[in-house]
């Protein structure tokens, strides 16, 4: 840390070191952060895995997806299915001897 006298600064530089240090702090702290889960509801989750409502409680009841109980709803994580899909993708290809 640099040591600042006060005494030979002007007000306008005190105030930019201030406003300087704490926008570094600011960013160093987010930017360890991840980001925010992001939910689908059942209908978004089945128009994206391009199944019916039906196929998707089913793959949630044989623990295909885990689905989340967010306010009386049911929820699916979005990383989850990003996940999921690309399982399937890779199993698609997949030979078996």
């Amino acid at each position: 840390m640099e040591n600042i006298i006060l005494q030979q600064l002007s007000v306008s530089d005190f105030k930019e070191i201030i406003s300087d240090t704490f926008k570094n702090e600011i960013r160093e702290s987010l930017s360890g952060q991840n980001p925010p889960e992001q939910y689908l509801t059942r209908k978004d989750t089945a128009r994206l895995l391009q199944i019916s409502l039906v196929t998707l409680r089913d793959w949630s009841v044989k623990g295909i997806l885990q689905s989340y109980k967010i306010g009386g709803r049911i929820r699916y994580k979005k990383s989850e299915i990003d996940e999921a899909l690309k399982a399937q993708k890779n199993l698609k290809y997949r030979r078996d001897k």
